[in-house]
């Protein structure tokens, strides 16, 4: 059985989340006859858009699965599939989570004073390449700032095949577009020169579901 303290300690630090494709109904108020003139004597493109809107009903499609999240900075944790996958990661693995990232903060703030001070050689001692070892980014990470500064390595043949028209909406061009994205091998380039393909499908498509998720709280109207 959890704890009390143990649910507190994991709502401070972490959140379970979902993402879900949902489908919606309108209904586009017709009843407004000197809107409908308006509308078609202006001949106005997509003029339809104008009209008023009810939504009918909103029911999920599917689900992309249930993931646990660290809160600040936001970022990918694991899969939930059950309950007691949630109860057991609290009970097991989220002080270790704790650790690690307070880790990692630890080390930038040791790497950024090195950095700082008056003399650094770069050739001597460990100290340097621990620190860069330990700073060093995880494949899914690396993809995430990739998709962030919209790298070039993230082309493929694959978005040649995406076609548009009038009668296409945001929905229909990002369903295509995260095809496209599945089918692309994302690389970097080695120091001998070489493509190497960065981290797994999972690494691959978990950056992509927390660029989103970014992009979404970014786009959301704040009250």
């Amino acid at each position: 059985m959890l704890t009390k303290e143990q649910l507190e300690k994991f709502n401070e630090h972490f959140m379970l989340t979902e993402v879900t494709h949902d489908v919606t109904t309108y209904v586009y108020e017709t009843d407004d006859l000197e809107q409908l003139n308006e509308l078609y004597t202006e001949e106005i493109e997509n003029g339809i858009m104008y009209l008023d809107t009810i939504i009918k009903d909103s029911y999920t499609e599917s689900s992309q699965g249930y993931t646990i999240e660290l809160k600040n900075p936001r970022l990918y944790i694991r899969d939930i599939y059950e309950l007691s996958n949630l109860v057991e990661f609290i009970q097991d693995q989220m002080g270790e989570e704790i650790e690690r990232y307070k880790k990692e903060t630890t080390d930038t703030k040791q790497l950024n004073n090195f950095l700082e001070t008056d003399s650094v050689d770069l050739n001597k001692g460990p100290m340097f390449t621990e620190l860069v070892q330990n700073l060093k980014m995880t494949p899914q990470e690396q993809i995430e700032q990739m998709l962030w500064d919209n790298d070039e390595y993230l082309g493929g043949d694959a978005y040649e095949d995406i076609i548009t028209s009038e009668y296409d909406s945001i929905v229909s061009v990002l369903d295509q577009a995260i095809e496209a994205y599945k089918k692309t091998d994302i690389y970097e380039i080695t120091d001998d020169n070489e493509e190497r393909i960065i981290g797994t499908h999972k690494d691959k498509m978990n950056a992509l579901a927390n660029y989103l998720r970014r992009v979404a709280n970014d786009i959301e109207e704040k009250d």
